[in-house]
């Protein structure tokens, strides 16, 4: 992903001295016989575009880059395809990318009604907080939650994903922003929401988001655009200084509360229970993968893709199955 650091880069340098003309570059305090211009180089990085996305390599080896991961939700040519606003945080990534591999935050941060007529807030009530399992993947991992369906050989079912390095997709977009019956999910959910967490450096990062739909409905994204719009935080008063306050009611400004407030700390001092165990599991991939990039092996996913002839399907699907589906 092309981070904001090499895009101002960019901008430095044409605003500095090195201007485009026809087809000679020059630089106009410079007298032209001195030849400096031609003598500037601007750092270049090979880059790929997937799914409306330009992706930057900025590793060792430039003529020879490893292969760019085929994500479906970026390359399936059926369905719709939409690029959400890009957005900047100015936390650390890892605060965002934890939240992801902690279901039960919905219910005890979230706290929606259960009877508002969407399916995550009956899901997710706080009262009946729905067990859910850490399961290893050849991308990454997936938190998945369970509750009892209609009849004893199913269940409904909530998948969020996490692919090394950075990566979450969820799937459950349109059963939290349109109120529909239950029946509903029988079908399954048909949009992939896939965000690519990209890290500008310690205190901050980039957020870029696709979705892809593959459903019925040709005017999902009409119907979905008011719902995603960059958040923006209720009218506050002229003596309330506090920074994100005031927060409640949304779910975007509730998550970004409680992240961008969390220091940075020596994770050992934690006191981690059997409900942490996503976020346990994520700690534990992403440890294992700096290592194996320290040693000169390939990270899980790359090696994975690279072994799958580059695709990669990032598990998200919520609604109704069979029970026993990991």
């Amino acid at each position: 992903m092309v981070t904001s650091r090499t895009a101002a880069c960019a901008v430095r340098i044409t605003a500095g001295c090195s201007t485009f003309t026809g087809s000679a570059w020059r630089c106009p305090p410079e007298p032209r016989e001195r030849g400096f211009a031609p003598k500037v180089r601007h750092l270049s990085y090979p880059v790929q575009v997937q799914g409306g996305l330009i992706f930057a390599y900025m590793g060792v080896d430039r003529d020879n880059p490893p292969p760019l991961p085929q994500y479906q939700a970026l390359t399936d040519p059926t369905g719709q395809r939409s690029l959400e606003a890009t957005r900047r945080y100015e936390y650390n990534w890892f605060n965002f990318i934890e939240n992801g591999a902690d279901p039960a935050h919905f219910s005890i941060l979230h706290r929606a009604d259960a009877n508002d007529g969407t399916w995550r807030s009956w899901f997710f009530n706080f009262r009946d907080i729905p067990p859910f399992d850490a399961v290893e993947t050849s991308y990454g991992m997936k938190v998945i939650s369970r509750k009892p369906g209609p009849t004893a050989e199913n269940e409904y079912v909530d998948e969020k994903s996490f692919a090394l390095p950075s990566i979450l997709q969820i799937g459950d977009t349109e059963f939290t922003h349109f109120k529909q019956p239950r029946e509903a999910l029988s079908a399954g959910s048909h949009n992939a929401h896939i965000m690519f967490v990209t890290p500008n450096d310690d205190k901050s990062f980039t957020l870029y988001t696709v979705n892809h739909y593959t459903g019925p409905d040709e005017k999902f994204f009409d119907k979905l655009a008011p719902s995603r719009k960059v958040e923006t935080q209720a009218e506050k008063k002229n003596y309330d200084r506090r920074k994100f306050a005031p927060f409640r009611g949304s779910v975007r400004t509730e998550d970004i509360a409680c992240q961008a407030t969390q220091p940075l700390l020596d994770r050992r001092s934690e006191h981690l229970a059997s409900s942490d165990r996503g976020v346990i599991m994520l700690r534990k991939l992403i440890l294992d993968d700096i290592e194996a990039g320290r040693s000169g092996r390939q990270p899980r996913a790359l090696a994975s893709a690279v072994g799958n002839g580059a695709a990669v399907k990032i598990d998200s699907f919520t609604g109704l199955r069979a029970k026993g589906i990991a």
